[in-house]
């Protein structure tokens, strides 16, 4: 079994358009980062989180005192939250390609009628 872990990451950075292997600490790169750490801990514990990042249980454990203060007032946080939660549910609880493709489906419909709301409301 491929470490779950490692394949949420892959998939959210992919569905972000963002290199993982920016390691930074600027604000754009932390909190991408901190979104998703965050919400893998809802799967993992923070030693597994920790050891796949290459920091300390104690620094995922910080992030997640300050996850409702972020998602409050951290711009842009909230909305990287909201993605790894999904990517990190999905690929926790679906080992079916099949599964995956599906998630993938619902994702595009749920877009498509975003854009069609939007584009009514141009005109």
């Amino acid at each position: 079994m491929e470490n779950k872990i490692k394949k949420s990451a892959e998939f959210y950075y992919e569905y972000l358009g963002v290199n993982q292997e920016m390691v930074s600490r600027k604000q754009g790169h932390l909190k991408v980062r901190v979104a998703l750490m965050v919400a893998l801990s809802r799967y993992f514990t923070e030693q597994e989180i920790g050891s796949e990042f290459g920091f300390d249980r104690s620094t995922i454990s910080f992030h997640k005192t300050k996850h409702p203060s972020n998602m409050a007032s951290w711009m842009g946080y909230r909305y990287n939250y909201e993605v790894a939660s999904k990517v990190v549910k999905n690929v926790y609880n679906n080992e079916d390609e099949s599964q995956k493709i599906k998630f993938i489906d619902l994702e595009i419909k749920k877009l498509e009628k975003i854009k069609s709301y939007l584009t009514q409301q141009q005109s």
